[in-house]
């Protein structure tokens, strides 16, 4: 395996384990939004 690979795999790695927090963070968010009654809708009319 080349430098140049093992620091690709990183920046993947690195990308794709940077993304947890934030999907969690929206998922936790959108659960307690659930289960205080959801979001207020506006009436269409």
């Amino acid at each position: 395996m080349k430098a140049e690979d093992s620091r690709a795999q990183a920046d993947r790695w690195g990308l794709f384990v940077g993304e947890w927090a934030p999907t969690f963070f929206a998922i936790g968010i959108a659960l307690r939004l659930e289960e205080q009654g959801g979001l207020p809708h506006r009436d269409k009319g």
